[in-house]
């Protein structure tokens, strides 16, 4: 079940549209009327001497050098000085590389190795009615239990780190999952869950919503191809046509969160509205994983109450002109979802649209821990390209207490 909020995001001011009567609506931030902590002095309070001693460091003469990237780790052709720009441009490139590298090794660790995860899904369809007002949103009476695991595969059978891997994604719905898990079929008796009947255990999930990646490499994890992990959370991306730059007819995209052997996924697939035009939202699925066994509705990080507390907890900058087109969507299990309902494919980005960007959010409190991971992107045709992926993660009893006064100002 979802609650969903239409709101103009930045503000605290919107008319809730509640789709599930046992929960009330929430604004997105509350004031916050105190300063976190009292200023820090270095006075002794006694007004004795202080306890420490100053270091004078000239920077003139600093006993360092800039790193450009260790010269001994990338020898320079005879004649070419270290000003030389293809130098420098390699020596930048093989630092990409490295990147690209533990990016690769970061994802494959965080969704598993190669372990089984078992999920229900909820999937929201959605309807726009021609107007550019904000679309209906439609919750289907069953969820579908889907298997899901990635696969390692290592390209002509050569093993060269990441360069010769690639990362496949195999899902399968499962028609009866009741026989599978004697804990799941316990639970779901006692309450009388309604189990979705599908006839083949290999049905497409495309019904669903298209794979946010059927195959990754390790160049895939640049920022213009849209794949990207930090910490615990990830985000990943498919495109029709394929390649980095639109306009697109289809975008798919994926926010995923993973809190020990519990995951939380938001898909959201994008259509365009006739040739390549603008891209509109057609499904919402929120994904609700666990590692090897299937989740059961005693969980309250799945099926708690909907909603973050107090909506998003470091709610997106969203530029005025854009924040029509945004919905906030609360779902059960303490999770908050933000999101446009259209992506303007316009193929102007320079100029008076330099500033404006797309940014999709989950907000998620599975334990003593609350995570928002906030995926941003270019406006425009270059959708697909990554500006920046960011975590913030706090405690569930210091949350509202340290809840960031300006979004804008990332150094609180």
């Amino acid at each position: 079940m979802f609650h969903l909020l239409f709101a103009f995001v930045g503000t605290t001011a919107f008319s809730p549209l509640s789709l599930n009567s046992r929960h009330t609506s929430r604004l997105i931030r509350r004031p916050i009327s105190s300063p976190i902590s009292p200023p820090f002095s270095l006075t002794p309070p006694d007004g004795g001497e202080e306890n420490f001693e100053y270091e004078i460091f000239d920077y003139e003469n600093a006993p360092y050098a800039i790193d450009q990237g260790g010269y001994d780790e990338f020898p320079l052709p005879d004649g070419v000085e270290p000003t030389d720009e293809e130098a420098i441009e390699a020596m930048r490139e093989s630092r990409r590389e490295r990147n690209d590298q533990f990016q690769f090794e970061t994802f494959w660790g965080l969704v598993g190795g190669g372990d089984e995860w078992k999920g229900r899904w909820e999937v929201v369809d959605v309807a726009h009615d021609g107007s550019g007002s904000p679309p209906t949103l439609s919750p289907r009476k069953k969820q579908i239990y889907v298997t899901s695991r990635v696969r390692r595969e290592e390209k002509d059978g050569t093993f060269d780190m990441s360069k010769g891997s690639r990362l496949l994604r195999e899902e399968t719905v499962v028609s009866d999952p009741k026989g599978d898990n004697e804990h799941l079929r316990d639970t779901d008796e006692e309450r009388g869950a309604d189990m979705t009947s599908i006839p083949s255990a290999a049905a497409d999930l495309s019904e669903f919503t298209p794979s946010p990646f059927p195959s990754l490499e390790q160049l895939d994890f640049r920022g213009e191809a849209g794949n990207m992990v930090v910490a615990n959370a990830y985000t990943v991306c498919s495109t029709v046509p394929e390649g980095n730059d639109g306009p697109l007819k289809s975008f798919n995209v994926e926010l995923g969160l993973v809190y020990g052997e519990i995951r939380l996924r938001l898909r959201l697939h994008y259509a365009a509205k006739g040739d390549c035009g603008d891209l509109l939202l057609g499904t919402v699925v929120m994904c609700r994983d666990r590692r090897d066994r299937w989740p059961s509705e005693r969980e309250r990080a799945f099926m708690g109450p909907a909603g973050a507390p107090g909506g998003l907890y470091d709610p997106p900058p969203i530029g005025e002109e854009d924040q029509t087109k945004y919905m906030l969507v609360e779902f059960d299990g303490y999770t908050s979802s933000l999101f446009p309902y259209v992506i303007s494919q316009a193929e102007d980005v320079d100029g008076e649209n330099s500033h404006r960007g797309v940014v999709a959010s989950i907000d998620w409190s599975p334990g003593r821990m609350r995570y928002q991971v906030d995926r941003k992107m270019q406006f425009g045709r270059h959708v697909k390209h990554l500006r920046t992926l960011e975590l913030s993660e706090v405690q569930v009893d210091d949350a509202e207490r340290l809840r960031p006064k300006n979004p804008d100002d990332m150094r609180q």
